[in-house]
């Protein structure tokens, strides 16, 4: 119900840039041209430009406008589901550590707070909600009980997902780390070593 108004909400600010005039977005049949850019189309070049690296973000914007084309809301749905999936698993993360209502009133402000609010009403700060869905999976698989080769590869992936996502992903590595240092020792010697 809080984000319900910003389906409406139209494109905004980097939005032309990055979605209605770049063509390179236009179809998912560019996927290995994401890799070679940032996120702003330069119309003389043909080519991705800009200061960060951010490939995963132009590849969800070229599979939304593939399906749905120019179209505002389905970019600020698909938004909104991945904040309420990244609460959900804040849910999960949190039942680790606290009561399962203390774990629910924290990811409902984390759903809700303010603070939040670019995750459903500006679509080219879908990095946002990318980068801390792939992030947040790999910090729940770090906290299973037990590390087996396949979490680790699993592990790799999400965070490389999180990284190509937005450069802030690299914290997820950092808390992973942290994490396995103070409660997992054994796994941490294992995750130095992989």
């Amino acid at each position: 119900l809080v984000f319900l108004f910003s389906l409406f909400n139209g494109f905004v600010g980097d939005d032309a840039s990055q979605i209605i005039n770049n063509p390179l977005v236009h179809t998912y049949e560019n996927i290995l041209k994401f890799f070679s850019g940032s996120t702003f189309y330069h119309g003389d070049t043909g080519r991705l430009y800009g200061l960060y690296y951010k490939p995963i973000l132009s590849l969800h914007h070229s599979l939304v406008y593939s399906i749905f084309g120019p179209n505002f809301t389905a970019f600020h749905f698909f938004q909104i589901l991945f904040h309420i999936i990244n609460a959900s698993l804040l849910f999960l993360l949190f039942t680790s550590f606290f009561d399962k209502s203390k774990a629910l009133i924290l990811s409902i402000v984390f759903l809700v707070h303010p603070i939040n609010s670019e995750a459903g009403f500006y679509i080219s700060a879908a990095q946002e909600t990318l980068f801390f869905l792939f992030g947040t999976v790999a910090l729940l698989l770090a906290t299973k009980k037990i590390i087996k080769a396949h979490i680790l590869a699993l592990l790799t992936i999400f965070f490389l997902l999180s990284l190509l996502s937005k450069e802030t992903g690299f914290l997820f590595v950092a808390v992973v780390i942290l994490y396995s240092f103070i409660f997992k020792r054994q796994f941490f010697i294992r995750l130095l070593t992989a």
